[in-house]
């Protein structure tokens, strides 16, 4: 007999499968971009309208992926032209990452695709589903996150 823990398992695998999340060439909202170099300029662009440089380092907090792993899509983005690499005046040995001209359309046409796409996607619930389905995702992120919390403090 599946025990509740089980059921949620495969109901987050099944929405993460049905989300188009696992094609990395491109974003479930069908922008021909991976759905990591998407979720960086979505970071640094929210950033950039804060008035904030975010180093690396944040980047790499937001995204939760490894240092190399950062640095390796820093890098991509640099060569591709969405963002410009500069050393932290107050930390010499920190970069600051921001959008470039290009990084930034691009960043706000995928934000642009991706609220279309959320909007579908809310239109497909009826009244009832949509506040449940909104909490539902509140609580779990919020579960993950304390979850997350716990595991880096060890």
């Amino acid at each position: 007999m599946p025990t509740d823990a089980t059921t949620l398992r495969a109901a987050f695998q099944q929405l993460i499968r049905e989300s188009g999340t696992l094609d990395t060439s491109q974003t479930p909202c069908g922008v021909q971009v991976s759905p990591t170099r998407a979720h960086a300029l979505m970071y640094l662009l929210g950033q950039e309208q804060l008035g904030i440089v975010p180093r690396q380092s944040d980047l790499q907090f937001a995204l939760r992926i490894d240092k190399s792993n950062v640095s390796r899509l820093v890098r991509q983005m640099v060569s591709a032209g969405d963002v410009h690499e500069t050393v932290c005046p107050v930390d010499g040995r920190a970069r600051r990452v921001s959008l470039t001209g290009s990084g930034r359309r691009r960043a706000q046409r995928l934000d642009t695709r991706s609220l279309e796409r959320f909007e579908e996607l809310y239109g497909a619930l009826d009244l009832a589903q949509r506040k449940k389905v909104t909490i539902a995702l509140v609580l779990l992120t919020e579960a993950l996150q304390t979850l997350n919390a716990g595991a880096e403090v060890s």
